[in-house]
């Protein structure tokens, strides 16, 4: 079969599945969730740490639009995976909640080059302290290496997010660079650049994330996934069918 004109041939399903934790997991963004996107968008605080570039014009039918044509489409053809943070938690009575708390992405996603950008973020400061965006991190990692099969994940943070740098140095990532002024930006001027890279070598010999995901999440995320038939293309269309409706409730 000439597979140039079906890049999702050979496809691991496993790219389209949601990313599940013990509280929290990771669903690819959606039209349900446009109103909440855009929320965080327009919260300048969160966008400025998160993303400067983001479409902060942009209106939540627009995006909703937009989340629709994308829904079919995989990571190689987006050249990006976008997901929307949801926190589980049950109530009084022992129902289970489930709420939209933040975005995540591997952004930049070259599969050539075996290389990608990871962003997190969760606006409200009570949901930082409750450390979900740890167990979030471990799953986009997982997903980066194991999934994806990067070589490399790479990190830009902002220089006035110094927290976040932080961060991304305790997740295993390497400083490589500091970009002076790099990009320009209405809300801050010109903005310089933290530019951090870990690599799949770094990431399988990382006894710290081996212990935090055994912890956090219940299996070791530095280890690597046993071989997987590759699906048929009938298989994924299929398969992407039935993610469409689950993300829509039906």
């Amino acid at each position: 079969m000439d597979t140039s004109t079906e890049p999702h041939v050979g496809l691991n399903l496993a790219l389209l599945k949601p990313l599940q934790g013990r509280r929290v997991s990771l669903v690819r963004r959606a039209p349900q969730y446009a109103e909440f996107i855009i929320n965080c968008v327009q919260n300048a605080q969160f966008i400025n740490l998160y993303r400067l570039s983001e479409n902060r014009q942009q209106t939540a039918e627009q995006l909703r639009q937009r989340l629709a044509e994308e829904e079919s489409l995989l990571p190689q053809q987006l050249h990006r995976v976008e997901w929307v943070i949801l926190r589980h938690e049950q109530n009084a009575q022992g129902h289970l909640n489930v709420r939209p708390i933040g975005l995540a992405a591997i952004a930049d996603y070259q599969s050539n080059h075996g290389r990608g950008e990871f962003l997190i973020g969760i606006p409200e400061p009570a949901e930082q302290r409750m450390g979900v965006g740890l167990e979030a991190s471990l799953l986009v990692l997982d997903y980066a290496f194991n999934a994806l099969k990067l070589n490399k994940l790479i990190s830009f943070v902002y220089s006035h997010n110094q927290n976040s740098q932080a961060n991304t140095l305790q997740l295993g990532f390497t400083q490589e660079g500091f970009l002076r002024e790099h990009i320009h930006n209405a809300h801050y001027g010109y903005v310089s650049l933290y530019q951090n890279g870990l690599l799949i070598t770094e990431f399988r010999s990382n006894q710290r994330l081996s212990r935090l995901s055994s912890r956090l999440l219940g299996y070791d995320v530095t280890q690597a996934p046993p071989s997987f038939t590759p699906a048929s293309s009938e298989q994924i269309q299929q398969f992407k069918a039935e993610l469409t409706r689950l993300q829509r409730g039906e």
